[in-house]
């Protein structure tokens, strides 16, 4: 039967050939995720050696992918050898077959699969020298180990094979053909070594066609390899090659020397034909195995030291064990990162600091108010509610602030929030207005202080200037971020940036130790005021290499501490060593003296023995006199008189500061004038210093010797000043060094009477610091022959005669006082602040009242001109804001004395004569801008601009202190300006006038801010006092109206102001 035709066909479609025939893209999702395997296998390689295990098993998890089972895969190599075994073809290939048709090649994956399989042998080759590297550096295998190690030579040959794997798939690469190269030289393969190298330097143009040069530093590096591979052959006519030429004829740059290894952390065995193998038998060695706790200069010195103090000085070789030493860069990345250290943050609650109701000044009502106000943040804005709120900010209970940042990015949610507000009021309109009372009320006190005391004939300019820019600070809404003066800028700092250990140096009660004699020798020590600033010494520079060059060489321990010492002495002047390191050196400079003293005097025996010698005797000669230095230091601390050392170990160590000198005079008597004239300074100052030390040396012969000193360092053409910022009796070597020394010798007799001398001869202590302390009040008669009668000082009473003139004492001073004078400029504040305290105490055990005052006084102006001068100013941060600290402590006692003394002595200011009561009013006035800065601070806080940096009770504490002391520095200025104008009473018309408005003023700044109750209400009770004496003057109602409110909660109602709520606890009546 036939079969029937279709019944309809359509003849517009053309039938499908090979319907069920489709696309194969197997392959390419074979090579899309064999790359996702090597994107994860680099990226754990490239997060360095605390990630190479896991690494290692991406790498093997991505060598099990399918390209590299397919045909496509195998080398040139393996298809050879298969070849050449006969296993090419396949047998079912033998015989006839239609060969099917090949797959087209769908988005690239034929062309990508080479690329794909050369980055993953290439970088697993990489992964094992990293590997390699790894290991060397923390088993501190030096270079001929490697070589005998089996684990090591088994992975290198693995990296070779992947380099091979990889060039097979690109050979166009000249930087792998070298890493190859290398890898073969370290495997002592110089055949494969020389293929590659060749191979790297012919990847193009024929050279005995035309000359070329290098297309690449790759090649030109190769080039450069092979060059010296074949020159330590002898291979000349290899060289002769044209494809040498280029090398032959031109020599790599110095900078790019250093690139020709890429892999130097390996042996090279093909440099010479010598094979690197170990000079001695490492089984039958014995070695002095040094274990170092932590990778640092100062403990390698320590672990050196108790080596030595339990096996003593071995021949051994020296292992060092020590842990992984940070890379030098990763140390300044490291410091330049880490973020400063701060205070714990704490986590702002709703109860302010617990303080005494007496030091608190919020209240907890205002705390509660605070805490409404946060909470309203999350409720939708109301303008009414955002005004009302403006005044009742409170200055407690706020959280930590970081950085000191511009004031604009300072401002507290709610200022914020302001802004979106619906009143449509600029946020600073409302700051403005907000801080428009404080900074009025401070424009009015200031510009008040700068008239009474421009009308006093004040002619001080910086008082002025300092009162003109307080006045100035007044029109802007950011006062604390524009101050410049370096002590309002600290006392700002302190509060922005708080630290507690400074803030307590204020807040100790702890009364100071009175100074004696050895603190005065202390304190007159050529270093004690002016420390070298240098940068601190790095504990892991260069230590990588030293361990380095220990563990691949041969030192036994002598030779191992004295490269240890020189590392030291080329830091000694450029960096300022810890206390452990300075500890370290002296105790091993001091147990290993003889063999440190035997290694130098060979190291000068070698220097002049080569052609060189000008590096190596420089080095010896700076470490000469680092140990003669040191061992003047160490001399100095035993010998001084409270040293408890024993007399065998003082002559120890007087026998080695001998020897030293010996050797380091020996040397200068070498050394070339031409050379660097510091080590011979430095020597002459040394030797000047052992003659003050030594035992039955004449005052005047040492006296002459400093003279000489200084006339030698004034002779050169350049200023000499070396700093010296390890060395604590020298620390400065120059002409002003000089003098302190002379002065300090010719003021030596003066200080050792003065401290001999008990209270119970008052007289004789007046009679020999007044003089030198305040010689302005002192005056001598001379008669007509011109001589001075009194003695040296011309400060006896003597009846005065008509043939005698008054003179006053800087006219006539013997050149002993001026000695004084001159070294007192040099000496710190508290040792000046101790004579000035010797003094007022004299005074007050006769009853002499007004100059106990007067002393006050003058130590508070003092202390105000020393925050001007360079001993403060210059001094680091580190260094100067404990000090800053301190001279507030200094001041806080004294305000303290001198108010009590103006409110309660009658005759406080009977001898305070015009010039000495305008130089304290000026003083004082300075001071109070300087304490006015920790309000200006408190009225950014107040309006949210800021915030508190911390909330803790010491930083409230530290508040109140600062709220205390500006208090009682407006209540002596107000005495001071009484005082002048009841002095003046001409340029004053209405004296009583004046002084309440200025009282008044000095109430509005302090009400104001709710603190004029500190310091047990002292400014209420003064004023009260003083407005009880004045009747006939205006708003005397006002005044006092608001004062006994303030002291009592009386409301009189007979002014017309009305009263300001003070918010204190009122004093029963």
């Amino acid at each position: 039967m036939v079969g029937q035709p279709p019944a309809f066909s359509a003849i517009n479609l053309e039938p499908e050939e090979n319907p069920d025939e489709e696309i194969d893209t197997s392959r390419e999702l074979h090579i899309d995720e064999a790359l996702k395997r090597f994107q994860t296998a680099l990226k754990l390689h490239a997060q360095g050696p605390t990630h190479y295990q896991e690494a290692a098993v991406a790498y093997d998890h991505l060598f099990q992918s399918e390209i590299f089972s397919l045909p496509e895969s195998a080398t040139e190599f393996d298809r050879a050898e298969r070849h050449a075994q006969g296993r090419d073809l396949s047998t079912h290939l033998a015989s006839s077959h239609v060969l099917d048709v090949a797959q087209p090649d769908i988005d690239g994956g034929a062309s990508s699969l080479p690329q794909t399989l050369y980055l993953a042998y290439k970088n697993h080759g990489q992964f094992a020298l990293d590997s390699i590297r790894h290991q060397t550096k923390v088993n501190q295998v030096d270079g001929t180990s490697l070589l005998e190690d089996k684990q090591t030579l088994a992975q290198a040959r693995r990296a070779l094979e992947e380099y091979s794997a990889a060039l097979d798939q690109d050979p166009s690469d000249a930087d792998l053909w070298r890493r190859a190269a290398r890898v073969a030289a370290f495997l002592s393969s110089t055949r494969v070594s020389r293929y590659c190298l060749e191979a790297s330097i012919e990847l193009d143009d024929d050279p005995a066609v035309d000359e070329v040069e290098p297309p690449s530093l790759a090649e030109g590096f190769a080039g450069e390899q092979l060059k010296n591979q074949l020159r330590v052959l002898s291979d000349q006519v290899a060289l002769s090659h044209p494809a040498m030429a280029p090398f032959i004829k031109k020599t790599i740059p110095e900078p790019l020397k250093k690139y020709v290894d890429p892999l130097p952390f390996l042996p090279d065995p093909t440099k010479s034909l010598t094979p690197l193998k170990p000079a001695f038998d490492k089984e039958n060695l014995v070695q002095c195995l040094i274990h170092v706790s932590n990778p640092s200069w100062v403990d390698l010195g320590r672990a050196l030291l108790a080596y030595t103090r339990s096996n003593g000085v071995s021949s051994g070789r020296v292992v060092i064990d020590i842990p992984e030493i940070p890379d030098v860069m990763d140390d300044v990345q490291t410091l330049v990162e880490r973020p400063k250290a701060s205070e714990d943050e704490e986590v702002p609650t709703a109860e302010s600091p617990s303080t005494s109701k007496e030091d608190q000044v919020e209240t907890p009502k205002e705390n509660r108010a605070e805490n409404d106000n946060m909470s309203d943040d999350r409720l939708p804005d109301r303008s009414s509610s955002v005004l009302s709120r403006k005044r009742s900010q409170s200055v407690a209970g706020l959280p930590d602030a970081g950085e000191e940042e511009a004031v604009d990015q300072k401002r507290s949610k709610r200022t914020r929030r302001r802004e979106t507000a619906g009143d449509g009021l600029d946020s600073n309109t409302l700051l403005i207005a907000q801080l428009q009372p404080f900074q009025a009320a401070d424009k009015n006190l200031f510009q008040m202080t700068r008239n009474i005391a421009e009308n006093l004939g004040i002619e001080d300019k910086a008082t002025l200037e300092r009162l003109g820019e307080v006045i100035d600070s007044c029109a802007s809404d950011t006062r604390t971020s524009k101050l410049s003066r370096r002590p309002m800028v600290d006392l700002r700092d302190s509060l922005t940036k708080f630290v507690d250990e400074n803030a307590k140096i204020l807040l100790t009660k702890k009364a100071a130790s009175p100074i004696g004699l050895s603190s005065f020798l202390e304190h007159s020590k050529p270093g004690s005021q002016h420390h070298a600033s240098r940068p601190p010494f790095h504990e892991t520079r260069d230590l990588a290499s030293f361990v380095q060059k220990v563990n691949n060489g041969w030192m036994d321990i002598v030779e191992v501490i004295f490269q240890w010492i020189q590392h030291i002495c080329a830091n000694y002047l450029s960096s300022t060593w810890s206390d452990e390191m300075k500890r370290t050196v002296v105790q091993i400079t001091s147990f290993l003296h003889e063999d440190i003293y035997h290694r130098t005097e060979y190291e000068l025996l070698r220097s002049a023995q080569v052609q060189d010698a000008k590096p190596t005797r420089e080095a010896v000669d700076r470490l000469v006199q680092m140990q003669f230095e040191l061992h003047l230091d160490i001399y100095e601390r035993i010998t001084n008189p409270n040293s408890a050392v024993d007399f065998s170990t003082r002559m120890e160590t007087k026998a080695k500061l001998a020897r030293w000198f010996s050797l380091a005079a020996q040397l200068s008597r070498e050394r070339a004038e031409t050379e660097d004239i510091s080590l011979s300074m430095r020597f002459l100052w040394s030797s000047v210093f052992a003659v003050t030390l030594t035992e039955g040396a004449e005052r005047e012969h040492v006296l002459q010797c400093w003279k000489s000193l200084r006339d030698r360092l004034g002779e050169e053409e350049s200023t000499i000043n070396i700093l010296l910022p390890n060395n604590v009796i020298m620390p400065e070597v120059s002409a002003l060094a000089a003098d302190r020394e002379i002065s300090k010798l010719t003021t030596m007799d003066f200080f050792l009477g003065l401290f001999q001398t008990d209270l119970k001869d008052p007289v004789s202590v007046i009679e020999s610091l007044e003089p030198v302390l305040n010689p302005s009040s002192v005056f001598t008669y001379i008669d007509q022959s011109g001589h001075s009668e009194g003695d040296s000082s011309g400060h006896e009473l003597k009846t005065v005669t008509s043939a005698q003139e008054k003179r006053p004492i800087t006219e006539t001073a013997s050149q002993g006082l001026r000695d004084l004078w001159k070294f007192l400029l040099g000496t710190s504040t508290e040792l000046r602040l101790f004579l000035w305290t010797r003094l007022g105490d004299a005074y007050d055990s006769i009853g002499y009242k007004t100059k106990q005052f007067s002393c006050f006084l003058k130590s508070i102006e003092m202390i105000t001109h020393d925050f001007e001068r360079d001993p403060y100013l210059g001094a680091s941060d580190e260094t100067r804001l404990p000090l800053f600290m301190k001279l507030l402590k200094f001041l806080d006692e004294l305000l303290i004395l001198a108010l009590s003394a103006a409110l309660n002595e009658t005759s406080a200011f009977d001898i305070v004569d015009d010039e000495h009561l305008k130089s304290s009013i000026a003083a004082v006035a300075q001071l109070s801008c300087i304490l006015h800065v920790p309000s200006m601070y408190e009225d950014e806080v107040r309006v949210g601009m800021m915030q508190h940096a911390s909330n803790s009770a010491t930083f409230q504490s530290y508040l109140n202190k600062l709220r205390e002391m500006q208090v009682r520095n407006w209540s002596l200025l107000y005495t001071l300006l009484k005082a002048g104008i009841s002095q003046n009473r001409s340029t004053f018309p209405t004296p009583e006038s004046e002084r309440a408005d200025y009282l008044a003023a000095v109430h509005q700044v302090l009400g104001l801010r709710k603190f004029c109750k500190s310091s047990n209400k002292i400014f209420l009770r003064m004023m009260r006092v003083e407005l009880l004496k004045q009747h006939m003057i205006d708003n005397w109602e006002d005044y006092l109206g608001q004062v006994l409110y303030d002291l009592y909660g009386l409301k009189l109602g007979v002014g017309l102001s009305e009263l300001l709520e003070s918010l204190f606890l009122h004093t029963a009546w």
